[in-house]
């Protein structure tokens, strides 16, 4: 089933968006109505579709820069790996948005989003200094299925989530 998926980038292909339905009025007002003047400016938007049928839309993230307080980060990830922090803001990527269809929740394709998000950062770590990846969960259902990738509490509020680069590089080194 995961096979079956392909990650077209927002402002390269055309897709019907009205047809999208997650089931949270927000993120569906988000991708149908604001993705496409925010694209390539502000962030960047990915949709997943069946490799077999593009128009049927199985869901979609949308990932830009950001930064964080440094204070709002646990004391162990400020001077973890040898590397104190400087007191200033700490740049990582934001996870600004992720949802799926609904007519595809309960098949895993939340978690190949997010790996896929993953993935895309690690790999712009590469070029850019980034630290982590944050995402403001938008409920407690949201911030349990963040923390079993391993995302931890920011100290700000319990649904303000973060994951470190050398976290994700153990999730990669881990499973591929």
């Amino acid at each position: 089933m995961i096979q079956k998926i392909r990650f077209l980038s927002l402002e390269e292909h055309c897709f019907n968006l009205k047809k999208f339905d997650c089931g949270n009025h927000a993120l569906n007002y988000f991708i149908r109505k604001h993705s496409l003047s925010n694209e390539g400016v502000i962030s960047r938007t990915f949709i997943a579709v069946d490799k077999e049928d593009y128009a049927n839309i199985i869901g979609y993230y949308t990932i830009c820069m950001y930064s964080i307080d440094y204070t709002c980060l646990p004391e162990d990830l400020r001077q973890a790996d040898n590397c104190k922090l400087p007191a200033r803001p700490v740049p990582v990527a934001l996870l600004a948005r992720l949802a799926v269809d609904k007519r595809e929740q309960g098949k895993s394709f939340g978690s190949t989003l997010l790996l896929e998000v993953l993935k895309s950062v690690l790999a712009a770590s590469k070029e850019i200094g980034v630290y982590g990846v944050v995402v403001h969960a938008k409920n407690e259902s949201a911030r349990n299925f963040y923390q079993k990738f391993g995302f931890v509490e920011l100290t700000d509020d319990k649904l303000h989530l973060f994951m470190s680069i050398v976290t994700i590089k153990e999730l990669f080194n881990n499973t591929v």
